[in-house]
């Protein structure tokens, strides 16, 4: 498993240098072709069901949850990625979760961490585990996702993966309008996604599918194992199905 456990202070203090290494992707040297943003869906599962649940615990809308847990005000979050689910494994396919971190290097400007890589050329997923600041904003993440390439990056729709120092810090204003960004909130605000601790579904829907209908999935805590068939089931009328869109695991606790 591949931890990266940032201290607090040391982000609330970076420099661009610091900035410019932690936000780069520990992907190979390939260059990344522009690709369509999948639609970002967020379920949750409560953190009162935990991996020792023997049951079926409820998944509902991420938006659907009242208000964030008050508690994180006092605590940092510990996140852990548990690993992607794939409709179609073997498609090649890269995907990236980024966390927005606090710092000073501009008011109100957060900076990029690549906390966590998938690519469909690696036979083994990496996990990652991190512990990162809560604003009163919450918890803010981005997806990149795309289809690895080795031909040379253009003007135009590519980007090296390893980010070189062009690093842009991003205010949260900015992430909560991004179309593949994830801001978990501390707020009461209709239609938008809580931050509690538990696990939280986050679905990369293709375009022009149909939203997840949350309450026709089923969700089983034993099958949280990266390479399997996944925690994720679809109810139909000829029983479960593997859901039609891939989808990261993430759990998110106090620190």
């Amino acid at each position: 498993m591949s931890q990266f456990l940032i201290e607090r202070r040391q982000f609330l203090i970076l420099t661009s240098a610091a900035v410019a290494g932690l936000a780069t992707s520990d992907l190979t040297a390939a260059t990344i072709s522009a690709d369509a943003l999948p639609t970002i869906a967020v379920g949750f599962v409560d953190g009162e069901f935990d991996d020792a649940y023997r049951g079926t615990p409820p998944i509902v809308a991420a938006e659907s949850l009242t208000a964030g847990e008050p508690r994180f005000l006092s605590h940092d979050a510990r996140v852990r990625v548990l690993g992607i689910w794939r409709k179609n494994p073997s498609d090649p396919r890269f995907v990236s979760l980024k966390a927005y971190f606090p710092t000073e290097l501009a008011v109100g400007g957060k900076a990029p961490f690549f906390a966590w890589n998938y690519t469909s050329t690696s036979p083994v997923q990496r996990l990652a585990n991190f512990t990162i600041p809560v604003t009163g904003e919450g918890l803010q993440f981005e997806i990149e996702t795309g289809v690895p390439s080795q031909a040379a990056p253009s003007a135009t729709g590519r980007r090296h993966a390893s980010g070189g120092s062009d690093v842009a810090l991003r205010t949260s204003s900015d992430l909560r309008s991004a179309p593949a960004a994830i801001t978990l909130s501390m707020g009461t605000e209709g239609g938008a996604t809580k931050l509690r601790a538990g696990r939280y579904v986050i679905a990369l829907v293709p375009p022009g599918a149909a939203q997840p209908d949350w309450k026709s999935f089923r969700f089983e805590p034993a099958d949280v194992k990266p390479g399997g068939l996944g925690p994720l089931r679809a109810a139909t009328i000829f029983g479960d199905a593997l859901v039609p869109f891939d989808y990261i695991l993430i759990r998110v606790d106090y620190a």
